[in-house]
């Protein structure tokens, strides 16, 4: 009986018989061709002039753009992609630096809390 899911046995592939005997097409990684890709110019216009950049390096230009602007992406992509440093990378800061940061912060949250009442300093 042939019919659904029974087909003729024979249009069946035998025992050993592959139905796809070439096999997947050996070819090109996405990666080689992606590379390849962003190595290639494009033209980047910028207000009354144009120059030829690669297409990664507009990209790049792109995305931090963006992430000045404020496209909450663009900036967290950005900053994920930075290299981190060590902190025995970074320069020593001066303790009057230190200082400094210290007193506008302080002097930044006080104001604030004198510029919004509290539950207890609220007329009622």
């Amino acid at each position: 009986m042939t019919g659904y899911k029974d087909p003729p046995k024979h249009s069946q592939y035998g025992p050993g018989v592959s139905g796809n005997p070439g096999g997947r097409p050996k070819g090109r990684s996405i990666f080689a061709d992606m590379a390849e890709e962003l190595q290639q110019q494009a033209e980047l216009a910028d207000g009354t002039s144009s120059r030829k950049v690669s297409k990664q390096r507009l990209l790049v230009i792109k995305l931090i753009d963006a992430a000045v602007a404020g496209d909450l992406r663009a900036i967290a992509t950005v900053l994920n992609m930075c290299p981190r440093k060590r902190d025995d990378d970074l320069p020593e800061a001066d303790e009057e630096e230190h200082q400094e940061i210290f007193d506008a912060l302080t002097n930044r949250a006080a104001r604030r809390d004198q510029a919004q009442p509290t539950s207890k300093n609220r007329k009622e």
